[in-house]
Order: C-alpha cells, then sequence, then structure tokens
C-alpha cells in the first residue's frame, strides 16, 4: 500500500489573525470560567431534619463573593462543616425545623446581581415535592412555593447552555477555529459532535465525583 504522507498546508492570514488575538487574550478567556455555577441544596432527609448544602467555585485565591439568605434565618446560623479547596468552597448546615418554615420563604443570593454566575437550586421535602431552577444577575431573589414547583425544563437547560456558549469569546474562537480548519463541511458537524458528546462525558464523571483532576 503507498504510504500517506501528511501535508502541511500554510495558515490563510485570517487564522492568523485569530490564532494571535486567541494567544493575547487567553489570560482573561481562562479567567472567564470563573463564572462556573453555584450550587444550592435543600433536602429535608427526615420530617423536620432538613440538610442545606452551599458549594461556589473558587479558581486559587479568588471566589465570586456569593452569600446565600433566607427569610427565615437558617443560614443566619454558623454552618456545620465548611470546606475550601483550590477550587470550591463549601458549606453545609443541619437544621431542625417544619418544612412550613421554608414554604413561602425567601431565598436570596447576596452579591449575584453584580456578576454573570449562575446558581443552580435544588429544594426537596421528605415527600419528594420541590423544584429546580437557576437563579441570575436578573433574578437574585425568588420564593420558595413547594406547590408550584416543578423540576427544570429542558428547554431551560438548553437556554443555559446556548447563552454559556455565545457570551463566551473563547467558545465562539473555538468554534470559528474548527470551522478554519474543517471548513463548512459536513465533517465539521461530525467534530463538533464528538467534542460536545468527549465535553458532556467529562463533565458528567467530574460532577459524579468519579474522576478528580488537581
Amino acid at each position: 500500500c503507498p504510504s500517506t504522507m501528511l501535508r502541511m498546508v500554510p495558515l490563510p492570514v485570517p487564522g492568523r489573525i485569530l490564532l494571535a488575538l486567541f494567544f493575547l487574550f487567553l489570560p482573561a478567556l481562562a479567567h472567564a470560567h470563573e463564572t462556573r455555577p453555584a450550587y444550592l441544596e435543600l433536602i429535608e432527609q427526615h420530617p423536620g431534619e432538613w440538610s442545606i448544602t452551599w458549594k461556589q467555585p473558587v479558581m486559587g485565591d479568588q471566589a465570586v463573593r456569593l452569600k446565600p439568605e433566607l427569610s427565615n434565618g437558617w443560614l443566619a446560623r454558623a454552618p456545620s462543616e465548611q470546606v475550601l479547596t483550590p477550587s470550591m468552597y463549601l458549606r453545609r448546615w443541619q437544621i431542625s425545623a417544619p418544612a412550613s418554615q421554608l414554604t413561602g420563604a425567601r431565598l436570596r443570593i447576596g452579591g449575584l446581581e453584580h456578576t454573570i454566575t449562575d446558581v443552580l437550586v435544588h429544594v426537596r421535602n421528605a415527600r419528594g415535592k420541590g423544584g429546580d431552577t437557576v437563579m441570575h444577575a436578573g433574578t437574585p431573589e425568588i420564593t420558595l412555593d413547594f406547590a408550584g414547583w416543578q423540576s427544570l425544563a429542558a428547554r431551560a437547560c438548553f437556554g443555559l447552555g446556548l447563552e454559556h456558549i455565545l457570551t463566551g469569546a473563547d467558545h465562539l474562537l473555538f468554534v470559528a477555529g474548527l470551522i478554519l480548519l474543517v471548513g463548512l463541511r459536513w465533517r465539521l458537524v461530525g467534530v463538533i459532535t464528538s467534542f460536545t458528546l468527549a465535553h458532556s462525558l467529562t463533565l458528567a464523571l467530574s460532577a459524579l465525583g468519579w474522576v478528580h483532576v488537581p
């Protein structure tokens, strides 16, 4: 069989400019991932026994200034556990109180209105009722209502992903780079699909705690 040799194709001028801009703004793009979402979980493990978990992203010695607050005063108490890692700041509370104290309470994330960070909120009582929602700069405060909540809709997740891509210069540069390398052909669909699947897999492994990278 004839051997196949890899031929180096000179990068066109637009590609060179794009590459130069990428490396020029690389530090700022890396810092942009400081906007990873925070997570608040309120679970009634047994009737009247609540476990509350707050996780917010940290990168080295930098963290977005966010403070979860409940109008019923639950989060004003000292947390039972605090853990600080290079990538995450975690706090946990154990609260003994009836679910009625949470129904209708106002949840506010202090400082959220000054960021572009999202906060994922997951609430369940002992009967399995609750809901999921996403808070952002436009909605730094919500009312917890077990009767009116539903699980987070797929279209809401799709909207978050679309916004995440379109507002991230690094993502747009990545897609532009793919177009320059592959071209506007069907092969581009396969490349993007493969990247999406790989990215989803690594994200799931990390989120589930099965893989830890320093």
